[in-house]
């Protein structure tokens, strides 16, 4: 999946973050080349994401670190585990002789009945965008439901009051929330084996179908008590095709996995059970993962990720995350650098793309996190 969706923020060109804007001028201009000019303004990279957190607001109250915004979110859903989620519109907009001032965004339950739901002003724009500049929209209106599929498109309009085309839309279905425990080694244990099974449990089984996921994503993490990266793998499980991958390839500038174009590597050593994931650091699949990503990175680790398998007598932690999203100022295991858990399921058409996400009880909390890391001695 990695577009990697919150990663567009980072899109390269100019960066516009929204906040929700109620008081907005809009209309229809008089002037015929500037209404050429943006009637014919292009949108592009038009992309949904409906986002749910296998815990309850509260959590993202808090504004994650080296963030570009501060994360929000809906009030609790009436569901168990206390969830929360929205809606991110992003779009790109190409080349315009007249200064765009905003933007008006629609919202339709069908595809066809569209109601708009905001505007977005930016006050006294002082240039024109180019090509590749990100625009985004934060939609968190508690009237959206779990379950349900949600379409999308904007309107942008420039200083004088002129009015785009209609983007393409884009939809998604929103998941349904999930939470991650850990489970062996348990917290405290003594292990036998430089090599251990590693073991965690999904509390919602029913994501588990090909029918609502196209992937479920983690990575397995484990640091001595000097807090040096030993292991870090990175997997998913691919429904349609009914097995567990690694990443092809990872940067050797920033370790961040490549899923493409390098094809994905099909494992053995994971495995599923009635909502238990087993990871066993014996497999050969899944200890060169390892390697392949501790041979690729350089930037923070100097090549290494320390000494695996075990040393006897020493104590680590381990945790079960996401996606890391690196970067030269991002430590792998850093709170603020790593996603938790989730699964995806990706809605594509010729217009726009969405995804929907469901994230574990893990995310934005790091080792420490709400089902906590464990840590064991060997």
């Amino acid at each position: 999946m990695r577009t990697r969706m919150s990663r567009l923020l980072l899109a390269c060109g100019a960066l516009v973050s929204i906040v929700a804007c109620s008081n907005a001028a809009s209309g229809t201009g008089s002037d015929t080349a500037q209404t050429k000019s943006i009637s014919s303004l292009a949108f592009s990279n038009v992309t949904l994401e409906l986002l749910a957190y296998g815990q309850s607001n509260n959590v993202f109250s808090v504004a994650k670190q080296k963030s570009l915004m501060k994360t929000k979110a809906l009030s609790s859903a009436s569901t168990s585990p206390a969830t929360s989620y929205f809606a991110l519109f992003q779009f790109d907009l190409g080349t315009s002789t007249s200064a765009i001032l905003g933007f008006n965004v629609y919202r339709s339950p069908d595809g066809s009945n569209f109601t708009q739901i905001g505007t977005e002003n930016y006050g006294n724009p002082t240039s024109t965008y180019g090509l590749g500049s990100a625009f985004q929209y934060y939609d968190y209106d508690a009237t959206l439901a779990l379950g349900t599929t949600y379409y999308y498109k904007v309107q942008a309009f420039d200083s004088l009051g002129n009015l785009s085309s209609m983007s393409p839309v884009a939809s998604a279905t929103f998941q349904a929330p999930f939470t991650l425990s850990l489970i062996s080694p348990s917290s405290g244990t003594t292990v036998t084996s430089s090599t251990p099974t590693f073991t965690f449990s999904i509390s919602n089984t029913a994501l588990w179908s090909s029918t609502l996921s196209d992937y479920f994503n983690f990575s397995l993490y484990i640091k001595d008590k000097t807090g040096l990266p030993c292991y870090y793998g990175e997997f998913r499980y691919n429904f349609s095709m009914g097995i567990w991958q690694a990443p092809g390839a990872y940067s050797s500038s920033t370790g961040v996995a490549s899923w493409t174009p390098a094809s994905p590597i099909s494992l053995g050593g994971i495995t599923y059970s009635s909502g238990s994931i087993s990871v066993d650091l014996s497999n050969s699949s899944v200890k060169n993962n390892n390697d392949r990503y501790r041979n690729a990175y350089t930037v923070d680790t100097g090549g290494a990720l320390g000494t695996f398998p075990f040393v006897q007598g020493t104590t680590y932690e381990w945790d079960v995350f996401g996606d890391w999203w690196g970067g030269s100022y991002d430590d792998l295991g850093a709170s603020d650098a790593m996603d938790s858990a989730y699964f995806v399921k990706t809605t594509s058409s010729s217009s726009g793309t969405g995804y929907g996400v469901s994230y574990a009880n893990t995310y934005l909390n790091g080792e420490g996190s709400l089902n906590g890391s464990f840590s064991f001695s060997y």
